[in-house]
């Protein structure tokens, strides 16, 4: 039996069950008067089981037997209620999160990345000695990756935070070329990145909504937050009127940590020419300060959230889509430029994208991690994907596996963050799908002119140069082009050889791509790597002729008013 552990205030508690009609609610009432912690139970049968905590024990104490025929019946909210909340109060239940500070000074942040150096060779040394005193013979080869050096590049990216996390996010989605170590490493700092100290809470929070916030907004508050993302944290909370809420509050002084980064970035290659000179990482380091400046404004991400809720979701339905798209709620009234409040989707019910990258099997409904489901899946991010840009020619750029929650019970998928959403123009728009077209053709010749007239190339690089461009865009087009069977992910090596050529083009390249591409291809790319760990197979050049031909006929304004 598996128990949710819920922390209410009494009053609100027996408010809560009082609106629902239960039998033998009388002979517990006392009990809820008298403690403020208890659990609620849900078996297989419908049934609720409640326990009381009596001296640091759990009692259990009666059952409550809806007088619903039907236990899924909306209008007896507690179940709703208790599944809506489960995962945001597994906080409760686990260990709590370590709280430290985000260090801003640039100073500060570049000795705690010295430090982390200097512990990975001194590790790695210790270790090859260590080996060569065995009579194991002298190599530093795998010392490296260390359980000591592991961990201090684990401790290192959960406090820095900021860019470093942004990397660690990168690195886990792509899963290419990298140690499963070092991988296992990055992905438990992306999940547990430490928290900042409860006091910078409290005061952010009262900054923004004043004395008493959280008496006069909520209902219960959680103090230790469910998720810690590159420049903010996510507390559940429940308000006044019983609405379960996730609140995204930024961490202090984050833009000055961000700004700090990308000015050791530079600086460190100015003297030491650590990245290629093609790739003008002056110019990506200069775009990546616009997107991070422009997430640290949570202003416009709640635009944008409306935007997609308002505008691009419900276009969706003129396509038939297996698995439909769902926004969450956003609260103005609860959202600053520095805290986000909107309807927690977190729960029981729903699953992280990244949850069938395997064959697992969801036991808890019966239901198995399928390759209908996940082609289903892939179809529908595949027609949002293209819907968003050629439509609307707006893209939420951050392909992050944790932005995509499936819910299971109401085939859907739920869209999360918004801080990275572009826009871009018409003929930035126009000039990319026709470089699309002419790659699916396979006219060299048009895509060369395509790719002079967007900046990719100048024409003057030599041929082999010039046909490295062609080779990586015509690739790219292979999944849109006609195939009697679905396209397979799976069995595609499109990912693996575009990397193969993208060093050679980095080596060679005399102009930086329009500013535009940056993002554009973050969200191809990272489309890619989803549906290539989904194992999805899909017609995917249907689905792109369906969204052309919507395209040819349509115009719609891309920016939120």
């Amino acid at each position: 039996m598996r128990k949710f552990k819920l922390i209410y205030e009494p009053n609100t508690l027996i408010t809560t069950f009082s609106k629902n009609k239960f039998s033998r609610f009388n002979q517990i009432l006392k009990l809820l008067k008298n403690s403020s912690q208890f659990i609620i139970s849900e078996k297989k049968t419908g049934l609720f089981w409640i326990s009381h905590k009596n001296k640091g024990d759990w009692h259990e104490t009666d059952n409550l037997i809806p007088k619903y025929s039907n236990y899924k019946d909306p209008k007896i909210s507690i179940i709703t209620k208790v599944k809506s909340i489960e995962n945001h109060l597994a906080s409760i239940e686990t260990s709590k999160r370590v709280e430290k500070k985000v260090p801003t000074n640039s100073a500060v942040r570049l000795f705690h990345v010295s430090n982390m150096v200097i512990k990975l060779l001194l590790g790695s040394a210790k270790e090859t000695y260590s080996d060569y005193k065995q009579g194991n013979g002298f190599s530093v080869k795998g010392k490296l990756l260390g359980n000591e050096n592991i961990e201090a590049v684990n401790q290192t990216v959960k406090l820095l935070r900021g860019v470093a996390l942004k990397f660690a996010q990168f690195i886990n989605l792509n899963n290419i070329g990298i140690p499963i170590e070092l991988s296992n490493a990055l992905n438990d700092a992306k999940k547990n990145a430490f928290a900042i100290p409860i006091c910078q809470v409290h005061k952010l929070m009262e900054s923004e909504f004043g004395n008493g916030w959280k008496e006069n907004i909520f209902a219960y508050f959680c103090e230790n937050p469910f998720a810690a993302a590159s420049i903010g944290q996510v507390h559940h909370g429940i308000l006044k009127d019983g609405q379960s809420v996730a609140v995204k509050i930024q961490y202090p002084n984050i833009m000055k940590a961000i700004l700090s980064d990308i000015n050791l970035f530079q600086f460190v290659n100015s003297y030491c020419r650590i990245f290629p000179k093609g790739l003008f990482i002056n110019e990506l380091l200069a775009e990546l300060k616009k997107e991070l400046i422009s997430e640290c404004n949570y202003e416009n991400e709640l635009l944008f959230l409306k935007y997609y809720r308002e505008k691009i979701i419900p276009t969706m339905n003129m396509y038939d889509l297996k698995v439909n798209f769902y926004i969450p709620t956003a609260f103005n009234h609860l959202s600053t430029k520095k805290i986000l409040t909107t309807e927690n989707m977190n729960s029981e019910n729903t699953i992280e994208i990244s949850s069938l990258f395997q064959d697992n099997v969801k036991s808890t409904f019966g239901l198995q991690n399928t390759m209908e489901l996940r082609n289903s899946i892939a179809e529908s991010l595949l027609y949002l994907t293209l819907h968003e840009l050629f439509i609307f020619r707006t893209l939420q750029t951050d392909p992050n596996p944790a932005n995509f929650l499936v819910d299971l019970r109401k085939n859907r998928i739920i869209l999360l963050d918004f801080g990275a959403v572009r826009s871009y123009s018409e003929d930035f728009v126009d000039d990319y799908i026709n470089m699309i077209r002419f790659a699916i053709s396979g006219s060299e010749p048009d895509i060369i002119k395509q790719f002079i007239k967007m900046k990719f190339i100048l024409g003057t690089e030599s041929e082999d140069f010039i046909k490295l461009h062609c080779d990586a865009i015509k690739m790219v087009s292979e999944v849109f082009k006609y195939s009697p069977s679905p396209f397979d992910f799976s069995k595609s090596e499109i990912v693996a050889n575009i990397s193969k050529i993208v060093p050679n083009i980095l080596l060679n390249r005399e102009t930086p791509p329009l500013s535009d591409i940056y993002s554009l291809h973050r969200r191809i790319a990272g489309f890619f790597i989803i549906c290539s760990r989904l194992g999805a197979a899909i017609n995917s050049h249907k689905i792109f002729n369906q969204v052309l031909e919507k395209y040819n006929t349509r115009r719609v304004k891309s920016t939120p008013n």
